[in-house]
């Protein structure tokens, strides 16, 4: 009986008060033009990895160079093959003793990045972030490197898409200002990213350098990000790799936190 009376209000309303409500309701929608807008001047506040190096870069293996012959001896290409072969998301840790190689970590997974991309003929989207400028100080590697992940899967994300607060404007300025809540805006706006549209293809992303943010004091944020890249990865069903030349704090800080598969040198 309430429920009939309920019903019979509902049909006596202005029909203005119910196209007000239904508004109200809908769920709020946002196009990828529009998120770009909100991203004006991300690439240049932060320096992040163009959308060519960081998704479409190959290199010289478009004209049939092989993998460097000295990694491929050790089993490199092989095992981030396989990684990338995988059937279910995961998370991988690529260790080298560089002494011993005589082997810089993100040069395995740039070379890698450039081959897989034309090995894979299209049918792997291959995301590799990286520091750009090796002598900056730890402190700024994770928003540098936070900022070229949101950057580029922006350019991933569908035509329009359901939206929340996470992805405001006003998340994005506070973000590129650099203030005291950087980092926590830009670990905000990467969780509010949706589904990527990854056309039937699978994502494999490879980031290098997180090495050199081995500092005691922004250890949370080291960790705020591997946390924030693990969900958004397995959100995606993507495999995500990291490179680093020896064992530190940040390699156990990876495993713990992601259950992830370690590749030994």
């Amino acid at each position: 009986m309430f429920l009939l009376r309920s019903m019979i209000q509902l049909s006596k309303m202005p029909s203005m008060l119910l196209s007000t409500l239904a508004c109200l309701f809908k769920p709020q929608t946002m196009t990828r033009e529009e998120l770009f807008k909100n991203a004006t001047g991300l690439e240049e506040e932060l320096d992040c990895i163009s959308h060519y190096d960081a998704l479409h870069q190959k290199g010289m293996y478009v004209n049939g160079y092989e993998y460097p012959l000295h990694l491929y001896k050790i089993g490199v290409q092989r095992r981030l093959q396989d990684m990338a072969d995988a059937t279910h998301p995961q998370v991988h840790v690529l260790v080298f003793d560089d002494v011993k190689h005589n082997c810089d970590a993100s040069y395995a997974g740039q070379e890698f990045a450039k081959l897989l991309r034309v090995h894979s003929q299209g049918a792997i989207i291959v995301l590799r972030i990286y520091v750009k400028h090796p002598r900056t100080s730890p402190e700024t590697i994770p928003v540098h490197l936070l900022g070229s992940v949101i950057w580029n899967m922006i350019s991933l994300v569908p035509d329009e898409f359901k939206t929340s607060g996470g992805l405001h404007r006003r998340h994005f300025k506070a973000f590129k200002r650099r203030g005291p809540d950087c980092f926590e805006r830009g670990v905000r706006v990467l969780s509010a990213l949706p589904r990527l549209d990854l056309k039937g293809r699978k994502l494999f992303c490879i980031v290098d350098g997180l090495e050199l943010a081995e500092d005691e004091k922004i250890l949370d944020q080291v960790q705020d990000l591997v946390r924030a890249l693990r969900d958004v990865m397995a959100w995606n069903h993507g495999q995500l790799v990291y490179t680093f030349s020896k064992e530190s704090k940040i390699t156990h800080s990876i495993r713990m936190l992601s259950g992830c598969q370690n590749l030994p040198n």
